[in-house]
């Protein structure tokens, strides 16, 4: 809230970290690279039943089948009133098989809800395709200053946050 004050007047892409969801933004859209990359952890550490793998592959067809609805929009393959069609289908598929029961797996369970949670968060970028359905951009910008943070061992102080945020600033400015 500090950041980005009480009321966001954009839409805020981000991950499913809970502190997020104190921001009130006018739209929040969910990265979905971050949603498919817990599916694939799921399927790669779990032994699932088949319903469970069900489960998983039909969500990730789901998703991505929105960011290849997307793309395609992109690349003026589709109109934006296909895209959202197309949306209105992946939602409507995604409506039949998530509240799918007989699931045991905790980690499947808790995607189900997480999904659940952020239903109305998930497909924004098909209604405003000027937004992307991750947050892969701005990670890929933030990369630079984790690695700095990590070599220099954080910031130990609040000075050194501030000589770390100036410096940073200068960097991106120049750049």
């Amino acid at each position: 809230k500090a950041v980005l004050g009480f009321l966001y007047m954009g839409i805020l892409i981000t991950d499913f970290f809970s502190a997020y969801g104190v921001i009130d933004a006018a739209k929040k859209q969910k990265c979905l690279a971050h949603l498919l990359r817990f599916i694939k952890e799921i399927e790669e550490n779990y032994v699932l039943t088949e319903k469970e793998k069900l489960f998983c592959n039909v969500i990730k067809t789901v998703f991505q089948a929105g960011i290849e609805a997307y793309n395609k929009y992109h690349n003026n393959e589709i109109t934006e009133k296909k895209l959202i069609q197309e949306k209105e289908k992946i939602v409507k598929n995604l409506t039949d098989v998530i509240f799918m029961d007989d699931i045991e797996n905790k980690k499947i369970i808790n995607l189900q809800k997480r999904i659940i949670k952020h239903n109305d968060e998930l497909f924004v970028f098909m209604e405003n395709p000027e937004i992307e359905p991750t947050n892969n951009t701005v990670e890929r910008k933030l990369r630079p200053n984790v690695i700095m943070r990590k070599i220099m061992f954080g910031n130990r102080s609040a000075s050194g946050v501030m000589a770390h945020v100036v410096i940073m600033s200068i960097i991106q400015t120049y750049m």
